[in-house]
């Protein structure tokens, strides 16, 4: 990805709308939109650089109790139309 010091968190910061130091110019957009907080919010997920990690999950399993623990209802309810089959949908 780059060494220390590359910007590679600056960037991240800039995408999620998180910093607060300095001066960004540009736009961020995501398709064609400006995304808004609502947006960023609900279709993104921002893990802290110094965010404690459970050492004994594989990254699969550390995202899914990442999601599980901010989206409880959502997870369940994907999970359940997963078990369901290829014909279950979701609630609307």
């Amino acid at each position: 990805m780059g060494p220390s010091g590359s910007g590679k968190t600056t960037l991240l910061d800039v995408l999620a709308m998180r910093k607060t130091a300095g001066t960004v110019s540009g736009e961020v957009r995501f398709g064609r939109d400006k995304p808004t907080a609502a947006f960023l919010r609900r279709y993104t997920g921002y893990v802290e650089q110094c965010d404690t990690l459970i050492p004994n999950l594989t990254v699969a399993e550390t995202l899914m109790y990442t999601a599980e623990v901010r989206l409880r209802v959502c997870v369940c309810v994907i999970c359940l139309c997963h078990l369901g089959g290829a014909g279950a949908q979701l609630p609307r």
